[in-house]
């Protein structure tokens, strides 16, 4: 089957003695992956040096009281801790909370000063709950993804036994 990449996109191939035929394809940033998880671990393996970054750190404030109460609290705490982004997200219909402030950095210590500024800052009786994650990394994302492919794998370890590498497209 053929297909249509974009002008100027590369092929990254296993090396002349693979017998894997299907392509990686890279335009600029974007890496165009094999749908068949057990290729796409393949190919994954042949650039995940190149994909490896500073991971980031999130976390967010569930806050029950209308964005537009706290907009100033948030653009000063913009203006102080310029290595954080902070995002502001109106939630219609929750019962709950009314707004989720999210905090985004490279850069642990500048996410938990401008945490601990928007806790000290706003009301105690509006801050519903705080969630940390771990580093958001994109090896980490991928890492995740593929153990989760392993373990559809395994469950469906059948669906694709008709399937020879042989029968893939050559590019």
């Amino acid at each position: 089957k053929m297909a249509s990449i974009p002008q100027g996109s590369h092929l990254i191939t296993s090396g002349p003695d693979s017998k894997d035929k299907w392509p990686l394809i890279v335009k600029n940033n974007v890496y165009i992956m094999p749908g068949v998880p057990e290729y796409c671990r393949s190919k994954f393996m042949l650039v995940r040096d190149d994909l490896v970054t500073q991971p980031f750190f999130v976390a967010k404030l569930f806050i029950d009281e209308a964005e537009p109460q706290i907009a100033d609290l948030l653009t000063r705490c913009c203006i102080q801790h310029k290595d954080v982004h902070i995002g502001s997200y109106p939630m219609v219909g929750c019962e709950e909370y009314q707004v989720v402030i999210t905090l985004e950095s490279k850069d642990q210590y500048a996410l938990d000063s401008a945490l601990s500024n928007l806790r000290v800052q706003l009301p105690k009786d509006i801050i519903v709950k705080v969630e940390t994650d771990a580093p958001q990394g994109l090896i980490a994302k991928a890492s995740d993804f593929l153990s989760k492919t392993m373990l559809a794998k395994k469950k469906n370890k059948n669906k694709y036994k008709d399937f020879k590498i042989g029968d893939a497209p050559t590019y």
